[in-house]
């Protein structure tokens, strides 16, 4: 279905060695890891990913308690998070108290700092 090929322009690159059809999936992994962006975290379950597709502005019924800063759409999927969850709790619900001018920060600071910290603990 396809060639690897280098060259001193590309490096390593794919080649289809067929013509591929409209929607035909060529190739696919497993993600590493991912993390819900910072201003979508209220819609987005930390776990499963889910969101409301009719309501995108609606809050999912079930967060942290400590950090406020992720959110389950059912127990189960805040239980099966639990454990990957813990490493990341405590440095999440830190983030507001690393600098006095926290607040101040630009949305996007903030933002970075929490999908870097969720990153990390990952």
């Amino acid at each position: 279905m396809y060639q690897l090929k280098t060259s001193a322009e590309k490096g390593r690159y794919w080649v289809a060695s067929r013509d591929i059809k409209e929607g035909e999936v060529v190739a696919s992994a497993n993600a590493f890891t991912w993390v819900v962006c910072y201003d979508k975290a209220s819609i987005v379950c930390d776990n499963c990913a889910f969101y409301h597709k009719e309501d995108t502005s609606k809050e999912l019924p079930l967060s942290c308690a400590m950090c406020k800063s992720v959110w389950y759409c059912s127990p189960e999927c805040k239980e099966a998070k639990q454990s990957e969850h813990h490493r990341e709790c405590t440095l999440l619900s830190q983030i507001p108290t690393l600098s006095t001018k926290v607040s101040t920060l630009k949305k996007s600071t903030q933002s970075n700092i929490y999908s870097s910290v969720k990153l990390l603990s990952r």
